[in-house]
Parts: C-alpha cells; structure tokens; sequence
C-alpha cells in the first residue's frame, strides 16, 4: 500500500498524481514524491488526507485537464497474499 501511485480530486475537481503513505478509516493520506522520499528519509510532515471517495487507481498515463471520474476505479489498498 505505502508508495502505490494514485489519483485524488482536489476541490476544483482536478486530478493529482500522489503517493500513498498511509490510510486511517475516514481518509488515504498522500505525498508529492519529493514529499514522500523525505517521509521516507525519517522527516515528520503534516500529510493532507483525502476522503476514501476522491482517490482513484492510477493507470500510468497523463491525466487529462479535466478527468473522466465516473469512467475511473475507485482505489483500494494492495492486501498481502
């Protein structure tokens, strides 16, 4: 889960590409990659947490100005087999 690429609408209804770093029950709390490598270096920031709802699966490509939300997946954590 920690580091999973994903895509969150801001209020404006724009697409962010972040980084998980953490979930708790009411939202998915995410990074810039500049942000998440110095989480990861041990820095303590304060993370913005987005609602469940507005964090989509990224697929690799650019998004568009103005993205398609209904056409795109809902994310969900990677679970350990």
């Amino acid at each position: 889960m920690r580091g999973q690429i994903v895509v969150v609408k801001d209020v404006a209804g724009r697409g962010l590409v972040r980084k998980v770093w953490d979930v708790t029950d009411d939202a998915v709390l995410v990074a810039t990659d500049e942000t998440y490598g110095r989480l990861v270096s041990g820095e303590s920031i304060l993370l913005v947490g987005f609602p469940w709802e507005d964090v989509y699966e990224s697929d690799g490509r650019p998004l568009p100005a103005s993205p398609d939300w209904k056409s795109m997946k809902r994310w969900k954590p990677l679970t350990a087999a």
